[in-house]
């Protein structure tokens, strides 16, 4: 009997379904595995990133525990200023930036020509 069924074409087509299907299966199971590592070195890096960032607001907080230190920080943030003192803010000069923007093109050297005609 097992040697009729060994040589049955029909179990050996059935067989071979099921060995693909169980391939198949490996093959996307590896794939999602591959995914999950790639994603778990994303985050690990994500973490390392996060930590030195923490380290770092946690040493500037422990900085801004001095007073000098408090006191640099809102006159210069917030333009604070301490009772008796003034402050002083520069302001850069704005520089003719419509004659570069207007002489591009024929009829903008038309107009700036003209401009200066009648000054």
């Amino acid at each position: 009997m097992w040697a009729k069924i060994k040589n049955s074409f029909l179990i050996t087509i059935i067989l071979c379904i099921v060995a693909v299907g169980v391939s198949i299966g490996a093959f996307r199971l590896v794939m999602h595995t591959l995914g999950l590592r790639g994603e778990y070195t994303v985050n690990q890096e994500k973490i390392a990133a996060l930590t030195k960032q923490k380290q770092e607001l946690e040493a500037r907080l422990e900085e801004l525990t001095v007073p000098a230190a408090l006191e640099r920080e809102a006159k210069a943030r917030l333009n604070l200023k301490l009772p008796g003192e003034e402050v002083v803010v520069v302001v850069p000069e704005e520089k003719a930036t419509t004659s570069l923007d207007i002489s591009s093109g024929v009829w903008g050297r038309a107009i700036l020509f003209f401009k200066k005609l009648f000054r």
